[in-house]
């Protein structure tokens, strides 16, 4: 059995799977946007009624190893995130990083 995917503004369940997924593309976009990340000065994620999905955990991580400075549509939703992946320090030392 599949976890179910996290409701959607209109309550429906999210689809389990993105269609990159299902015609085998997510691989090469996952790095094409890390090559993305690389190139930019910040990232802005949409995190559209709080959901942030796998592969935007990811990236985020991955922004943040490289030290750019993260943002948030819903920033309240987006620092709720952070904190509870363990990552309110590694934004704050990206922030300062930049200064």
């Amino acid at each position: 059995m599949s976890p179910t995917p996290a409701p959607g503004a209109d309550g429906e369940p999210r689809p389990e799977h993105h269609a990159a997924e299902a015609e085998g593309a997510k691989d090469a976009l996952d790095s094409l946007h890390l090559r993305k990340i690389d190139l930019a000065d910040r990232v802005f994620v949409l995190n559209v009624d709080g959901y942030i999905g796998e592969s935007t955990r990811g990236e985020i991580a991955y922004a943040l190893s490289q030290g750019k400075p993260i943002e948030f549509l819903n920033p309240d939703d987006g620092e709720h995130f952070l904190e509870s992946e363990g990552l309110g320090q590694d934004v704050a030392q990206a922030a300062m990083s930049k200064r």
